[in-house]
């Protein structure tokens, strides 16, 4: 069975959670998921490994940009980490 990636079909349709947030993972592209917070905000994020360091890095907020538009970044992103550079990094 194949992995369901993230649509905006799906991301509209995500249950708001009663306390904190969580994060629905995209079945293609590991580490690639979308937060959703209590007060509704869905927000695309990349969590990542780097020099020994978990890190998520918000990529963007759903309505502002597409999944396809968090996806993009979350390849070029994922480049820059096998590369040795930390794209959360200023």
């Amino acid at each position: 069975m194949a992995k369901e990636g993230l649509t905006s079909r799906r991301v509209t349709a995500l249950a708001l959670p009663e306390a904190g947030e969580y994060i629905e993972w995209d079945g293609k592209l590991g580490g690639f998921g979308v937060r959703v917070s209590k007060g509704g905000t869905k927000a695309f994020v990349l969590k990542y490994k780097i020099k020994g360091r978990t890190r998520t890095m918000k990529l963007g907020t759903f309505g502002d940009i597409t999944c396809d538009e968090a996806r993009v970044k979350a390849t070029k992103a994922r480049g820059q980490i096998a590369d040795g550079i930390d794209p959360s990094a200023g």
